[in-house]
């Protein structure tokens, strides 16, 4: 019966769910298991709370734990004796035990006791998490602590039944007893639960205001605004925001931290009935996801997602106003026209011919530029800059060139260092670097850029990684960047690899360091042209 209905399981998937390029190791398996304080205490419960304020402990459980599994005194009670009886009746062996229950309900108990061990992370968090690899079914429930809630089930019911079992035997010689240890336990477990209810209640009412607001109830709507200015939803044909924001494919986590303005840009989504080019979605594929970042990878980098579009419609354009733009992200505003601001965003409508055209013409001028090319790389502007090619060091892979720089294990690792005392301090910059990740876990690699003065010492730091980047390859090759300014004092720079496990990332290749008001153009010998270090062909 297992195998048919896990046949039937992996059918039923393979039919509704056929994306297989997500990863086999999503992030956080171990992260949030449950806990000693996940079982024994919550923080809904009045007797716990009460006993935290009288700093009899320090800490409680947390009902939104994902390993929350606190099933109540009484629950816990009857499980404790039913174990201990259980174990003395074992000692002494005899059958005795089963005055307290069925065998059906010994079952229960077992499943139950399984399912805890499982959303505890056992055997896992005894430093073998390395079993997982041979358990990858575990690993798509991203915290084991999820179990805990079979636990909670199983465990509540089988308290219930039990404490009846018990009740009725009891009764059977000494009504009073057995009537005085139902009250005793209900008192209990109401008192216990009205502070879970009371809980849910003043949740559910934040309910509906969240509903009021999101349907613009007591304010101007999202309609009204584009009506007052002219405009209707109909006029476009998705909506962008900037920041981009990439959160569900594992490898790409792009500004997580600004969730207030994107969830305003939602609820522009969802009164003006228009699509968010965004990935959002957990477990999104990560083909998928690599063509959409690329909304925010500057002008030199292709647009997958807009080439596929069927209209020819102006996308709606939302600049929130508490964020700082890097100059790729910038690149869309002289492509738009302002039509006003409205719930922390700057309302743009976004040309699509503008935008096409503009994408066209900026790979037209570094094609031609390649193609006039007598060396290896070329500035446009003429201003300061470094373009590291690792041609040669490490032969086995490389993404330009003929060499890679191969990875490094075991320890963090300086990979460059350049004196830049005479470079322009005034100008902001950006590094970027090609790195070939791996392809079935959420991690990639992260480096440090360090500036130093004079006396050596560290006066600028900033980090750099995968997770961020917004120009990848389908064979993972990802382009890590960064736009920083140097302090006016800075005489070398540093680039440091963080080690965050074997394999997280294969090689190194093709590290620019360039002046963003600057054009970077070059050409190997197979024919790669990267512009800025994006790749044009």
């Amino acid at each position: 019966v297992p195998l048919i209905a896990i046949i039937v399981f992996k059918g039923v998937m393979s039919q509704t769910d056929p994306l297989t390029d997500r990863p086999d190791n999503p992030y956080g398996t171990l992260s949030a298991c449950t806990t000693g304080t996940d079982i024994f205490t919550s923080d809904n419960s009045k007797i716990w709370i009460y006993l935290q304020q009288q700093e009899v402990l320090k800490e409680i459980g947390s009902v939104g734990a994902e390993g929350a599994a606190y099933t109540g005194i009484i629950i816990i009670a009857v499980l404790v004796v039913t174990v201990i009886i259980g174990l003395v009746y074992l000692i002494r062996r005899k059958k005795g035990a089963a005055y307290y229950h069925t065998e059906v309900e010994k079952i229960w108990f077992f499943i139950a006791f399984t399912v805890l061990l499982a959303g505890m992370g056992v055997p896992f968090v005894w430093k073998m998490d390395w079993l997982l690899d041979y358990l990858s079914a575990f690993r798509q429930f991203r915290s084991l602590g999820r179990f805990a809630l079979i636990y909670y089930n199983i465990a509540t019911i089988s308290g219930v039944v039990l404490l009846y079992h018990w009740t009725k035997k009891i009764s059977a010689k000494n009504k009073v007893a057995g009537l005085a240890i139902l009250l005793l336990a209900g008192g209990i477990w109401a008192w216990e639960a009205k502070g879970f209810a009371d809980r849910r209640r003043d949740r559910s009412m934040v309910g509906t205001y969240n509903y009021n607001y999101f349907t613009s109830k007591y304010e101007g709507s999202w309609n009204e605004f584009l009506e007052d200015n002219g405009y209707d939803s109909t006029d476009f044909q998705a909506i962008m925001t900037i920041p981009f924001v990439s959160v569900g494919s594992e490898k790409i986590w792009l500004f997580r931290g600004d969730w207030g303005g994107f969830c305003i840009a939602t609820r522009a989504s969802y009164q003006l009935k228009l699509p968010m080019i965004s990935s959002i979605m957990s477990r999104s594929s990560w083909s998928r996801t690599f063509k959409q970042i690329k909304n925010a990878s500057g002008p030199f980098g292709d647009r997958p997602t807009i080439d596929d579009m069927k209209s020819d419609k102006d996308f709606l354009l939302l600049d929130y106003e508490d964020y700082e733009k890097n100059p790729d992200e910038s690149f869309y505003l002289p492509l738009a026209d302002s039509i006003g601001h409205f719930h922390q965003y700057t309302v743009y409508r976004l040309s699509f011919d503008k935008l096409t055209k503009a994408l066209a013409s900026a790979r037209q001028r570094g094609l031609e530029v390649a193609d006039s090319l007598t060396g290896r790389d070329t500035s446009l502007a003429g201003m300061d800059h470094y373009y590291g090619h690792f041609d040669d060091l490490y032969k086995g892979v490389h993404f330009a060139g003929t060499g890679a720089q191969k990875q490094i294990q075991a320890r963090d690792s300086v990979i460059f260092k350049k004196g830049v005392a005479d470079w322009d301090k005034t100008q902001e910059y950006e590094v970027s670097i090609w790195a070939l990740v791996n392809d079935f876990d959420y991690k990639g690699p992260l480096l440090e850029l360090r500036c130093y003065n004079e006396a050596n010492t560290e006066i600028g730091y900033f980090e750099f990684y995968a997770n961020g980047s917004v120009y990848d390859t389908e064979d993972f090759w990802f382009r890590i960047s960064r736009y920083f300014k140097m302090p006016e004092e800075t005489k070398d720079i540093t680039i440091t690899t963080k080690y965050s496990g074997p394999d997280v990332y294969y090689a190194f290749d093709e590290l620019l360091i360039r002046a963003a008001a600057d054009t970077i153009v070059s050409k190997d010998g197979q024919g790669n042209i990267l512009v800025n270090n994006h790749l044009l062909k």
